[in-house]
C-alpha cells in the first residue's frame, strides 16, 4: 500500500486561448486520449438579464424547437443519427448549449449548431407547448415545501422586482408573449455576448471549423453588450413562514447576500463556509443529522454571484415536529462561529477535503471544461483559483476567526420556512 501523504500542490490545467475571426473568444483544454469533442457556446443571456419572468428559460429551450433551415424534428433526427448529446444551459450570468461530439462527425454537425444559435425560428406552437409544460410543473412544484421555501428565499434576498428574485406564479407561465423571446434573443444571443470552450480531442480541423461556423460573419443583428440590474431591494422582513397544513416536513432556507472587498475575503468565507456545512463532515452535518437525528441532510453553500457579491445560504429538510429545534441548533452553530475560533483538527480536516476537491476539478480535459465555464459565470479568471489553493495551504484559525465575525451577523440573515413548524 502506497503511503498517505497531502497534497502540496495542484496542476491547474490552463486552457489555450484564441480569438475567431470576429472576435469571440475560444478556450481550449486539448487532450487526444479522447475521440470526442465537448462544444460548449456560451452567452451573456441567464436569468440575470431577464426584465421579465421566464424569458432567458423560455428562450434557451426553444433554440433547438426550429432554425433556419430545420424544423425541430430535423433538428432532433440529426443530432440523434450522429450520436450528439446536448444540453440547455441556463445560469444566473451565462446560458447557452452544450454538445458531446465525436470528431468524425464534427464538421457535419457544427452547421446544424450554428443554425440553432444564429437563426432561430420561433415556432409558436413549440413555445405555447412550452409553456403549458412549465404551468404544469410549477402547479406541481407548489405543492412540495422545498420548491415554496426556493421561491420565497430568493425574492427575500434579491427581491421580488430584481430578475433573480421573480416570485412567480403558476399562471405567469402562460402570459409570456414569443415576441419578448425574439427580443430577448437578437440582444443576447450575439456575437458581441458569446464565449466558446472546445475540450477533448481538438485539432485543427475542429478549431478551422469552428472559425468558418462563429467566426466568419457578423451573424447577429445588435452589437449591445450585456449589462446586469445590480440594484437588490430584498425584504424588509427577515423571517418568512409558508404554512402548509397538511405537511409533514419543513423546508428551511436560511442566508444573505455577502459583499467581500477582496479575494481574501473570498477565500476565507468559502474555507468556513466548508467548515460550518460544506461538506459530510461539517458542523451542521455533525450537530443536526449526526447528533440530534433532525434531517438526513443539510448543508451551507457560498456562491459567487459575481466578482462583487456571494449569495449564502443554509439549506435542509425536517420533520414538522423537530423543526423549530433544527432551527436553534442552526443558530446555535452560528453563534458558536462568531464567538470561537475553530480548532486545528477541524481546519486540518477542511484544508484535506478541499484540496481534494480542488484536484478533482481537473480530472481530465471535460472537468477542466467544467472550471472554465464556472469562471466565466462567475466573472474570475486563474487567478481565482491560484489565490484560492494558496489561501487554503496557508490560512489559520486566527484568520478564519476574523472572517467570521466580519461577515456573519445572525441578524442579517433572512430565514424562510414552508411547511408547518412544530417541536
Amino acid at each position: 500500500m502506497p503511503p498517505i501523504s497531502d497534497i502540496e500542490n495542484i496542476n491547474i490545467q490552463y486552457p489555450e486561448n484564441l480569438q475567431l475571426d470576429n472576435g469571440i473568444p475560444v478556450y481550449i483544454i486539448k487532450s487526444s486520449a479522447i475521440k470526442s469533442v465537448r462544444l460548449d457556446v456560451l452567452f451573456s443571456a441567464g436569468q440575470w438579464f431577464q426584465a421579465e419572468p421566464f424569458v432567458s428559460t423560455y428562450t434557451n429551450l426553444i433554440l433547438r424547437e426550429g432554425s433556419k433551415s430545420y424544423s425541430g424534428k430535423e433538428i432532433a433526427d440529426k443530432l440523434d443519427y450522429f450520436g450528439v448529446f446536448s444540453e440547455n444551459i441556463v445560469q444566473r450570468n451565462k446560458a447557452g448549449m452544450g454538445f458531446f461530439i465525436l470528431n468524425k462527425y464534427f464538421d457535419k454537425v457544427l452547421p446544424l449548431i450554428a443554425d440553432i444559435l444564429q437563426n432561430p425560428s420561433f415556432p409558436l406552437s413549440e413555445f405555447e407547448l412550452q409553456k403549458k409544460n412549465t404551468h404544469q410543473k410549477l402547479l406541481v412544484g407548489e405543492e412540495k415545501v422545498a420548491f415554496l421555501a426556493v421561491k420565497k428565499y430568493r425574492s427575500a434576498i434579491y427581491g421580488n422586482t430584481h430578475p433573480l428574485g421573480f416570485e412567480v406564479k403558476p399562471e405567469d407561465a402562460l402570459k409570456t408573449e414569443i415576441e419578448s423571446l425574439q427580443k430577448f434573443a437578437a440582444e443576447h444571443y450575439t456575437q458581441n455576448n458569446c464565449s466558446i470552450i472546445l475540450s477533448g480531442n481538438v485539432n485543427s480541423e475542429v478549431i478551422s471549423s469552428i472559425n468558418k461556423y462563429f467566426g466568419k460573419t457578423c451573424w447577429s443583428k445588435s452589437h449591445k453588450e450585456a449589462s446586469i440590474n445590480t440594484k437588490f431591494t430584498p425584504s424588509a422582513e427577515k423571517v418568512h413562514i409558508i404554512e402548509k397544513k397538511d405537511a409533514v416536513q419543513s423546508a428551511i432556507k436560511i442566508g444573505m447576500l455577502v459583499k467581500p472587498e477582496s479575494l481574501e475575503d473570498i477565500n476565507g468565507l468559502k474555507v468556513l463556509n466548508t467548515l460550518f456545512g460544506g461538506f459530510f463532515g461539517s458542523r451542521l452535518m455533525m450537530n443536526l443529522r449526526e447528533d440530534k437525528g433532525y434531517t438526513y441532510g443539510i448543508g451551507s453553500r457560498l456562491s459567487m454571484i459575481n466578482q462583487n457579491y456571494a449569495e449564502f445560504t443554509i439549506s435542509t429538510e425536517t420533520g414538522t415536529d423537530v423543526c423549530k429545534g433544527a432551527l436553534h441548533e442552526i443558530y446555535s452553530e452560528l453563534e458558536k462561529l462568531i464567538e470561537k475560533s475553530p480548532t486545528e483538527e477541524e481546519l486540518d480536516l477542511v484544508k484535506k477535503y478541499m484540496m481534494g476537491n480542488m484536484l478533482s476539478m481537473f480530472d481530465g480535459p471535460f472537468m477542466s471544461a467544467n472550471v472554465i465555464r464556472a469562471l466565466l459565470e462567475s466573472g474570475f479568471d486563474y487567478s481565482y483559483l491560484e489565490s484560492k489553493i494558496e489561501y487554503i495551504k496557508s490560512t489559520d484559525i486566527n484568520k478564519l476567526y476574523e472572517i467570521a465575525t466580519k461577515f456573519f451577523n445572525p441578524n442579517s440573515l433572512f430565514q424562510v420556512v414552508a411547511g408547518k413548524c412544530l417541536g
